[in-house]
């Protein structure tokens, strides 16, 4: 039991962790990585409303790669359409736009990761979950310890 015990703790422990960096990634760039809340259906089929974006830089990006621009402080999804040298031509994400080129230092990442409402509810749970066990055990602990003195 104990053993099982210790095994329960670690998990919760690691899934506490994955949940701050969850956190933490949804509303800062960390580690070159940008996380955009989608605000309407332009984006559609690809990306819906309410959802958020991660992207993640890369070495290469490959033509019909989604990825995230950066114009004059401000960040755009867009698709690329071709790829020149170091000169990328973008659509948008209905191919029917096409805008102007852009120097390859401008693209900020590849969109990898969509993250959804049913997403962030899981992970909120998982840490008050976490949260409520790590306090249980710790006063079921200390009753014992106070009992055996």
């Amino acid at each position: 039991m104990y053993y099982v015990r210790k095994i329960i703790t670690y998990l919760v422990i690691i899934l506490l962790v994955l949940d701050f960096l969850f956190i933490l990634v949804c509303n800062f760039n960390i580690f070159g990585c940008l996380a955009i809340k989608i605000t309407d259906n332009s984006y559609l089929p690809d990306l819906k409303n309410n959802e958020i974006a991660i992207s993640i830089p890369k070495e290469n990006y490959e033509i019909g790669d989604v990825v995230v621009i950066s114009d004059l402080g401000e960040y755009h999804i867009e698709k690329i359409k071709e790829i020149s040298n170091n000169i990328v031509t973008t659509t948008s994400m209905d191919g029917k736009v096409t805008y102007e080129l852009k120097n390859i230092e401008d693209v900020v990442g590849k969109i990898q990761i969509r993250i959804n409402l049913t997403m962030i509810i899981t992970f909120i749970t998982t840490l008050a979950l976490g949260i409520l066990y790590l306090i249980f055990d710790y006063y079921l602990l200390s009753k014992k310890d106070s009992k055996t003195n």
